[in-house]
């Protein structure tokens, strides 16, 4: 058997909690790619990732289901490709 769940969520899973209700903007949509994302492993990163690339609400729907055929597979490459592509467009650093 498995450890029991604890009785009270840890400090991750409130700040991700958080994370999505903010990223998400009151966008039911995007709340379920959100969740769908926070279940992979590395999915926080990936929503970082939207947050930095100024990806909320309804924009977060509209990426995973029209650009990415809502494959969640698909649409986590998509934030990293989008990701690598700024990087080698951002100015360096000084």
């Amino acid at each position: 058997m498995g450890a029991a769940p604890s009785a009270y969520p840890s400090p991750v899973d409130e700040e991700l909690k958080e994370l999505v209700i903010e990223m998400a903007q009151g966008n039911p949509g995007a709340v379920s790619v959100l969740v769908q994302l926070a279940q992979q492993p590395g999915g926080a990163l990936d929503i970082l990732e939207l947050k930095r690339q100024d990806c909320r609400g309804p924009l977060i729907w509209i990426r995973y289901k029209d650009v990415c055929g809502e494959d969640i597979a698909a649409l986590r490459a998509n934030i990293r490709v989008t990701a690598d592509e700024h990087e080698a467009t951002a100015p360096p650093s000084a």
